[in-house]
């Protein structure tokens, strides 16, 4: 039994989507912390956040609030304002 043309259509189009999603985020992700330098963090907050291992936005929102405010030399405020910026 041969599946249904759309759905085979619907999947297909859903994997194109997929993929551009894919290739989105490698285009966004090609420089450490862009994101946070083009909202105006200021480089030491950069330069501490890159000492301990954060070299993406991305790795910064997965380790979470409390994990980045444990960090020493980034206070409060700061780790407001970058999960502001990461949303």
């Amino acid at each position: 039994m041969c599946p249904d043309p759309s759905y085979v259509i619907r999947a297909q189009r859903m994997k194109e989507a997929k993929i551009e999603v894919d290739d989105m985020e490698v285009e966004t992700s090609d420089k450490p912390l862009s994101i946070l330098r083009d909202h105006g963090i200021p480089e030491r907050y950069l330069n501490v956040l890159l000492e301990n291992g954060y070299n993406y936005e991305e790795e910064i929102y997965d380790a979470g609030r409390e994990e980045i405010e444990a960090i020493n030399g980034i206070g409060d405020v700061m780790v407001s304002k970058i999960f502001e910026i990461l949303g």
